[in-house]
């Protein structure tokens, strides 16, 4: 067994420990960081996302501990504001709850959380997701906290992680040149969605080489992890600069 089998199964394991103890919260955290990374094996992405359908319904419906079912609609969009801990998942149950009964008032609150300056990107992405799935041609003023991107775009026009060609690229890249240091990928992956979630919903190295981006993130994280500073090009710097604020 490959070590990337290897370190997928724990994966699994873990999640099916989650579930054993109630934790589906856990278990989604878990699924969702791995099926948002750039690149996963086909065979274990359709296992991801069968175990995150289950995790979710059990969250949402089949799950006493769950601190957001008896929350009434208001009151989830309320959770969604406060910008906090938990506001992601809030917004999925929203979305699964209530859909059905969105009203005018519903999309201009949607409207007025991707426009608010101070709401994380995270929460703005899982939004995103949620309406890609369920609507057509919907135009929104997204505003990035972090870049002070803003611009109007149509939500048919966004890329997300698992439909950005370059990503998968990078991606496939990192998988190839980290072969035979099979500890670093992780990290590796985890750069790329640290650089897609800050710079959401736009690519900052969109015009360069996959292969040269995958170099340059392995060498930043080998940096790091022997505690030197990289040499600044202009790759390099968007990718140590994000790294250092989070």
């Amino acid at each position: 067994m490959s070590e990337l089998n290897k370190y997928y199964n724990s994966i699994l394991e873990k999640v099916d420990n989650y579930f054993k103890e109630n934790n589906f919260d856990k278990a989604i955290d878990m699924l969702v960081d791995e099926l948002d990374a750039p690149y996963i094996p086909e065979e274990y992405y359709k296992l991801f996302e069968e175990k995150l359908i289950e995790a979710k319904y059990k969250y949402n419906y089949d799950n006493p501990k769950n601190p957001l079912i008896n929350l009434s609609k208001y009151e989830l969009m309320e959770k969604i504001k406060s910008n906090m801990i938990g506001s992601d998942v809030a917004v999925v149950s929203y979305f699964q709850r209530f859909y059905d009964e969105f009203d005018l008032a519903d999309f201009e609150f949607i409207k007025n959380i991707f426009s608010n300056k101070e709401i994380n990107n995270n929460i703005k992405i899982c939004m995103v997701e949620c309406l890609k799935v369920r609507l057509k041609n919907l135009e929104i003023n997204y505003v990035n906290k972090e870049t002070n991107f803003s611009e109007i775009l149509n939500i048919d026009d966004i890329v997300t992680i698992d439909a950005n060609n370059e990503m998968n690229k990078i991606a496939e890249s990192i998988e190839e040149l980290t072969s035979s240091e099979p500890s670093l990928i992780d990290l590796c992956f985890s750069c790329i969605y640290t650089i897609y979630e800050h710079y959401f919903p736009i690519f900052p190295l969109s015009e360069k080489d996959p292969n040269e981006i995958a170099k340059k993130i392995i060498y930043v994280i080998k940096c790091i992890l022997e505690n030197k500073t990289p040499e600044e090009d202009e790759v390099t710097k968007i990718i140590f600069d994000t790294l250092k604020k989070y």
